[in-house]
Order: structure tokens, then C-alpha cells, then sequence
């Protein structure tokens, strides 16, 4: 299986990049031709509230919790490193999967 382009795996932690489009005028995930999730966000870059809106959308998204997710790096780029955590019980190995086999389509 090959990997994509910004996906690390580092064991307990699943990091990859995120290009955000905020002050968009609807709010989506999808996938760039380089394999790059793009987030949507109606949220202004003002404040951190596009950052915290892109937190919300990939929670909603993966059906994990927000503090699972943290931002890596990037904070004030639009090119963004997100990092979401995993315990070794059984309903995180499932959903690991599930966002592993997103990013690597």
C-alpha cells in the first residue's frame, strides 16, 4: 500500500497536513489531487476561530472527539499539520483504520 504525501503514522498518533479555505462561502472536506485534505470553513482566520472550525469539521468528520485532535503546526498558514491520538482500545483501532484508509485513498 503506498502512502500519501504528509500522513505519518508515529504509533499512537496519526499526523497529516490540511490546506483550510476559511471565509469560505460553505463549509466541506474533500481531497485535493495530490491527496491533501481541504477544509472549508465559512470561520474568519481571526483569533484562531478558522483553526478551532476546522477542529469541529474534522471531529465531525471522523466521528472522534475534539481533543483528540490537535494542531501540530501552522497555526497562521493555510498549509496546517493536524495530529489526532489514539488509545489501544478496540473502538480506536476501528476508527484509526477508517481515517487511515481515507488518507491513503
Amino acid at each position: 500500500m503506498s502512502r500519501r504525501i504528509g500522513v505519518k503514522d508515529l504509533s499512537n498518533k496519526l499526523t497529516f497536513q490540511v490546506k483550510v479555505k476559511p471565509g469560505s462561502r460553505s463549509e466541506s472536506i474533500e481531497k485535493d489531487e495530490q491527496g491533501v485534505i481541504v477544509v472549508k470553513t465559512r470561520a474568519k482566520p481571526v483569533d484562531g476561530a478558522a483553526n478551532n472550525a476546522v477542529i469541529e469539521a474534522l471531529s465531525d468528520y471522523f466521528k472522534i472527539a475534539k481533543s483528540k485532535i490537535t494542531l501540530e503546526s501552522g497555526p497562521k498558514s493555510k498549509l496546517k499539520r493536524f495530529a489526532i491520538s489514539f488509545h489501544e482500545s478496540h473502538d480506536d483501532k476501528e476508527k484509526r483504520l477508517t481515517i487511515e484508509k481515507f488518507l491513503n485513498d
